[in-house]
C-alpha cells in the first residue's frame, strides 16, 4: 500500500528502494545468526528484511498524509469498489504462486539437487526483470494509467507503442546472450563451494530457457498494465488461470525426457501464450493498435537480436570459454559480449532506428536531468 500510494503521488524513490532494504535484512540476518540458528537465520533475516520495506517508507508516506491532511477512514465509499477491483489481481497473484509451487513440486522427483539447479537458473532468468523491466516501468504505468483514465486513447497507445519499443530494443540482446553464454553465466554466479562443475552443467541447460521467456515476459507486463489501468482485471485473471493450467500440463509432458529443463521450457511457452493472450485482449481494448505495425516493429529488433546472437555463436568459436576457470574465462567472454553489442547496435540502427533513436533521447534525458546545474 505505501508503494502503490507512493508512485501514485509521483515519489518513486522510496518504493524503488524497497528491495535493497528487502535483501539488506536477509544478509543481515544470515550473517548475524548463521552460526546459533543455521538455515533458520535466513527465514528470520526475511522477517527483518520485509519490516525494513515497511519502516523504509514509512516517514515519506507519513508526510504524504500530512501534507494532504488524511485521515483514515474505513467507511470510505469508494473502499468497497477498491475492494472488487483488487479480487481478480489477488485471484491471478495466487494462480502465479501455485505455478512457481507445482515448477519445484515436480523438480522434486528427480534426482537430489534438481530443485536447487532449477531456482539457481529461474534466479538468474528473472534477475534481468528485476533489475531492469520494473524500474522502467514503475514510473510509466501511471502515465499510462492516467491517460487511460482520461479517454486520452491516442495517447496512451503513443506511450504504449513507445516503451513497447523501449523494452524490445532492452530485453533481445539480454535474452540472446544469456542464452548463449548461459553456461559462463552460471559459472560467474554459483560455480564455488559444493556447487561443482556438475552443478553448473544442471543449472545451464534450465537457464537457456529462461532467457528466451525475457522478451515475452517484458512485453507481457506492459500488456498487463496497460490493461489493468482499462479495469479489465477480469481478462487478465482469466489469461492467467489459462496460463498456469497450460504450463501444469506442459510441465507434465516435459519432465520425463527434459528433466528439469523441461519445467523451465514449460515456463517459457507459459509466458509466450499469456502474452499472445494479453495482446488479444489489448487489441480488443483498443481496436485503433495496430498488430501489424508493432509485430513489425518488434521483429525488426528480434532480427537485430538474431544477428547479434549469430556473431556470439561465431565468437565462442574463435574463443571459446567453456570449460575454463572463472578468472581465465572471464576476459574473453567480457570481450565477446561487447563485441556482440557492437553488432546489435549496428544492426537496430539499420533496423530499428525509430526505437533505438527513442532508447538514446531517453538515456540522454537522463543524464541530463541528474547533471547538476553549474
Amino acid at each position: 500500500i505505501f508503494t502503490a500510494m507512493l508512485q501514485i503521488h509521483g515519489r518513486f524513490a522510496g518504493p524503488a528502494a524497497v528491495g535493497v532494504a528487502f535483501n539488506f535484512g536477509i544478509i543481515l540476518g544470515v550473517l548475524a545468526g548463521q552460526s546459533a540458528l543455521g538455515i533458520e537465520a535466513a527465514a528470520w533475516g526475511v522477517v527483518l528484511g520485509a519490516s525494513l520495506q515497511v519502516l523504509l517508507q514509512l516517514p515519506q508516506f507519513w508526510r504524504l498524509l500530512r501534507d494532504d491532511h488524511v485521515r483514515p477512514a474505513l467507511t470510505h465509499p469508494r473502499l468497497g469498489a477498491m475492494g472488487l477491483l483488487a479480487l481478480p489481481v489477488v485471484g491471478a497473484s495466487t494462480l502465479q504462486q501455485i505455478n512457481s509451487f507445482t515448477d519445484k513440486l515436480f523438480a522434486s522427483t528427480l534426482e537430489e539437487g534438481r530443485v536447487a539447479a532449477l531456482s539457481f537458473a529461474s534466479a538468474l532468468g528473472q534477475a534481468p526483470r528485476v533489475a531492469l523491466l520494473l524500474p522502467l516501468m514503475t514510473p510509466l504505468f501511471p502515465l499510462i494509467a492516467k491517460l487511460v483514465s482520461e479517454d486520452r486513447e491516442a495517447d496512451a497507445l503513443s506511450a504504449f507503442r513507445r516503451v513497447a519499443g523501449l523494452l524490445g530494443l532492452v530485453s533481445v540482446p539480454m535474452m540472446m546472450l544469456l542464452a548463449v553464454y548461459a553456461d559462463e553465466t552460471a559459472q560467474l554466479a554459483f560455480q564455488r563451494g559444493k556447487c561443482d562443475a556438475g552443478c553448473i552443467d544442471e543449472i545451464a541447460p534450465p537457464l537457456q530457457f529462461y532467457a528466451f521467456a525475457l522478451w515475452p515476459a517484458f512485453g507481457a507486463l506492459l500488456m498487463n498494465r496497460t490493461l489493468s489501468a482499462a479495469r479489465r482485471q477480469r481478462f487478465i485473471l482469466i489469461a492467467t488461470a489459462v496460463t498456469v493450467a497450460l504450463t501444469i500440463v506442459l510441465d507434465i509432458l516435459l519432465l520425463g525426457p527434459l528433466e528439469q529443463a523441461g519445467l523451465a521450457l514449460a515456463s517459457t511457452l507459459g509466458v509466450y501464450a499469456s502474452a499472445v493472450m494479453l495482446l488479444g485482449g489489448l487489441r480488443n481494448q483498443f481496436p485503433s493498435l495496430s498488430i501489424r505495425v508493432l509485430g513489425r516493429r518488434q521483429g525488426a529488433i528480434l532480427v537485430a537480436g538474431a544477428i547479434s546472437a549469430g556473431a556470439a555463436l561465431a565468437l565462442d568459436r574463435v574463443v571459446p570459454t567453456g570449460g575454463k576457470g572463472t578468472l581465465e574465462m572471464l576476459p574473453g567472454l567480457i570481450g565477446k559480449v561487447a563485441i556482440a553489442l557492437a553488432v546489435y547496435y549496428v544492426a537496430a540502427r539499420l533496423l530499428a532506428r525509430a526505437e533505438l533513436s527513442e532508447g538514446i533521447r531517453s538515456v540522454r534525458a537522463l543524464v541530463a536531468r541528474r547533471r547538476p546545474a553549474v
